[in-house]
């Protein structure tokens, strides 16, 4: 029974990192937050050894199970696999950093900003 369960585990991680999971999860998501509502897109599968999807083929081969399974046109497919590589785990990350950096000298020339008008407004030296 354990080792059915974890196979069914594997199958789920597998199908959450295909980029047909990764392309409808991103079509719900407005931030960085993965809430429940996140996956509403997401088709529930079944995990189990009697599924229509063979989950002992690499994630690639999945998808083009998925893509047919959902009858996906070929222009379909070509834009969720360009999506996914656009926006591929360290391009994310990278886009991420980015953004905190530029929200951080942001917060930062507006801090300077601030603190030499009420230097100029009351004559006081916070250093």
């Amino acid at each position: 029974m354990y080792e059915y369960g974890c196979r069914r585990g594997k199958n789920l991680c597998k199908y959450l990192t295909s980029k047909f999971v990764r392309y409808l999860h991103k079509q719900a998501k407005a931030s960085q937050d993965a809430s429940s509502k996140t996956y509403k897109f997401i088709p529930l599968q079944n995990f189990t050894h009697n599924s229509d999807i063979d989950w002992t083929k690499p994630i690639a081969n999945m998808d083009e199970q998925l893509f047919d399974k959902y009858n996906l046109s070929e222009e379909e497919r070509e834009h969720i696999k360009k999506f996914n590589k656009r926006y591929g785990d360290l391009e994310m990350i990278r886009d991420v950093i980015v953004k905190l950096i530029v929200a951080l000298i942001s917060y930062l020339v507006v801090i300077i900003f601030h603190n030499r008008l009420r230097i100029k407004k009351y004559g006081c030296n916070l250093f």
